[in-house]
């Protein structure tokens, strides 16, 4: 039976189609003068144009992330039709990223291009300390891609790329908001002929909109980079610190949760640029987590919070050569991902102390390794473009897997703007340590789980010319042993299993008009975007309750505006319109449970701000309509949430 929700969604569809139509009109007619500038795209192992990437990509760019409503970087991809967000907590406290039905824990985060995946948990995927205003661009890939995405990516990927500045500049920004948020933000860059640095500070907080979901962040970040030649050399470092309640995060019979973690990341790029180019990268990362299921008095049969300390770190090389029949890449990986903690993993032989204690040993631990070797060819001819990959992956831990992961990709230019693609492509994942030995209450993990292995396939039509750029994609992907926390309807305890056979078929686009700011009028249209989403699956695992995979986003529709006066003063207004799949386990104050399923709901945010000289005054507020609504069952997001500051932006060359 269709739902009510669903035929809903195809009159959206619809009318997506119609305006992107209209937006095709408008451009003919007035947009002669301005072109797009086409963005490279740096996820890749070699860099590509966004126009000759035969799948589907989204870019947002820097002018577009600062002048949304947006708060924090899971709003910004919230933003995005084809991501899926479900968050526990705001500004970034805890959100997983999902991409085309993936679960949270199939999905990679990119930094300049290196995959920062969390071995513990997916839950920290976006635990990263790069300020919103040092992102040039995000780039949202989805699709089954080992080649360019590493291990993880099986469902898809972001990268957030840092920018680089080419004039001497401080900001500064200072904002308070509903319920007691705070924040403070400051940095400051610089460049020379040959070298340029930038670096950050933060802190942010709130007293929480219910009980026990206050929080604080502290952020650190630093870039350097050094250029001579065909020589270059760049290091980035960065912390993050956080403190939170975490009310019901995890299960709701324990409303009284809270969490303190601690990232840091470093990462050195050497790179030489000539008839044979090459790129050598090495990146460390280690995240610390205390989770305490009792943030205050806690029962007698409680013993302590549990300690996890997760290190990542490896060493990435690629080399590329153009010749007469195309680009030829090489690329090698080599990856160790290790943890420490009180309860995931086996007995270790060597425990060791959490840093921060003198009284907490670390007892249990895990480590594997991943060693990768790529190999890579594209052709371009008269506007088509072929890129044929092989990945050949070797994973040692508890248990070893070799495995081969191949690539296909063609796209063909056509008259005026039109180009298609297609892609075929094979990822995989190995299960976190946390789906293997996580033990509580209400969980528990399983060792003996399989890594999880997808196809994907998409085709799709892109368009670009002038102001306006679309595309329209269909894609499926088929995955075996997919990896998921599931229940069934006797039992209480969540157990990680692989599940069977899940196929997931799907269409997305977007259409997005950009304006043009130069033409001094009273009143401009800076941009405007429309996106959409529909997905659905197949699957033998129907006995089954789901906590992740099967509570995909089914559809979704986004939609933004930004429209300035005089260029001075600036209006953004965003809505989302989404319906998820799947069912939560909703609990009644006399004890009862039962399987509810979950609600579509409409957000609206919006931004206005006033720039005068260096100066930037303005106001934010999300969920406009005060809308009750549940990422996760029992968890209410927050409703009308509004802040104000100002903006200091100081440049000099």
């Amino acid at each position: 039976m269709v739902k009510r929700s669903d035929l809903f969604f195809i009159t959206l569809l619809l009318f997506t189609f119609s305006t992107g139509k209209l937006f095709a009109q408008v451009n003919i007619a007035d947009t002669s003068r301005v072109r797009l500038d086409e963005v490279t795209i740096t996820a890749t192992r070699i860099p590509i144009k966004a126009g000759r990437l035969s799948r589907l990509a989204i870019v947002i760019p820097q002018n577009i992330i600062s002048e949304s409503p947006s708060r924090d970087l899971p709003d910004v991809l919230k933003s995005v039709p084809i991501v899926d967000i479900r968050s526990r907590g705001p500004f970034s406290v805890q959100s997983d990223l999902s991409i085309r039905g993936g679960s949270f824990e199939q999905s990679a985060v990119l930094l300049n291009g290196i995959n920062l995946n969390d071995p513990q948990t997916g839950h920290f995927l976006l635990d990263l300390p790069v300020p919103l205003n040092m992102i040039g661009q995000l780039e949202i890939l989805p699709g089954s891609d080992a080649r360019s995405m590493g291990a993880g990516a099986l469902a898809g990927a972001v990268n957030l790329v840092t920018s680089r500045p080419g004039k001497t500049a401080i900001h500064g920004e200072i904002s308070a908001g509903r319920w007691g948020l705070k924040n403070l933000e400051l940095s400051g860059r610089s460049s020379s002929k040959n070298f340029w640095h930038q670096e950050a500070l933060s802190l942010q907080g709130s007293e929480g909109y219910r009980e026990n979901t206050d929080f604080k962040k502290y952020g650190g970040f630093f870039q350097a980079g050094w250029s001579k030649g065909p020589y270059e050399a760049d290091i980035t470092a960065g912390i993050l610190l956080k403190s939170f309640g975490a009310n019901s995060f995890y299960s709701v019979k324990y409303p009284d949760q809270f969490e303190e973690t601690a990232s840091g990341l470093s990462i050195l790029n050497l790179t030489r640029t000539g008839r044979i180019n090459v790129r050598e990268t090495m990146f460390y990362r280690s995240h610390f987590d205390i989770f305490h299921l009792f943030r205050n008095e806690a029962p007698s049969w409680y013993l302590s919070p549990n300690y996890h300390i997760s290190q990542v770190a490896g060493s990435k090389t690629d080399a590329w050569f153009k010749t007469s029949v195309g680009i030829t890449s090489f690329g090698a990986e080599i990856r160790h991902e290790s943890i420490s903690s009180t309860v995931l993993g086996t007995p270790s032989a060597k425990p060791v102390r959490y840093p921060f204690s003198d009284s907490i040993t670390l007892d249990k631990g895990g480590v594997r390794n991943h060693y990768s070797f790529i190999a890579q060819h594209n052709i371009e001819r008269s506007g088509f473009t072929l890129s044929g990959s092989m990945v050949f992956h070797l994973a040692e831990g508890s248990k070893t897997h070799l495995n081969l992961y191949p690539g296909l990709e063609a796209g063909l230019n056509l008259p005026k703007g039109f180009s298609v693609f297609g892609s075929v492509n094979r990822g995989f994942r190995l299960p976190s340590f946390t789906e293997l030995y996580y033990k509580s209450p209400t969980n528990l993990g399983n060792p003996g789980l399989m890594p999880e292995s997808a196809w994907h396939a998409e085709t799709g039509l892109k368009f670009r010319a002038h102001r306006v750029e679309g595309t329209l994609a269909g894609f499926y992907r088929y995955a075996k042993q997919s990896i998921d926390w599931v229940r069934m309807p006797e039992e209480e305890i969540w157990h990680a299993e692989n599940l069977g056979k899940i196929s997931t078929y799907g269409i997305e686009g977007f259409v997005r008009f950009s304006g043009n700011t130069a033409d001094n009028r009273s009143f401009s249209f800076d941009q405007a975007f429309l996106g959409f989403k529909y997905c659905f699956q197949r699957h033998t695992a129907e006995a089954y309750y789901s906590l992740y995979i099967l509570d995909y986003l089914k559809w979704k529709v986004n939609s933004s505006l930004t429209v300035s006066y005089r260029n001075t003063l600036t209006l953004t207004i965003q809505g989302i319109l989404q319906d998820r799949a799947g069912t939560y386990s909703s609990f009644s104050m006399d004890g009862s449970v039962k399987e509810e399923e979950f609600n579509p709901y409409f957000l609206l945010d919006a931004r206005i701000s006033y720039r005068y000289k260096a100066l930037i005054l303005f106001a934010d507020c999300s969920n406009l309509l005060n809308q009750t609504y549940f990422d996760f069952g029992n968890i209410p997001q927050p409703g009308l949430w509004y802040r104000a500051g100002v903006m200091l932006d100081l440049a000099w060359r």
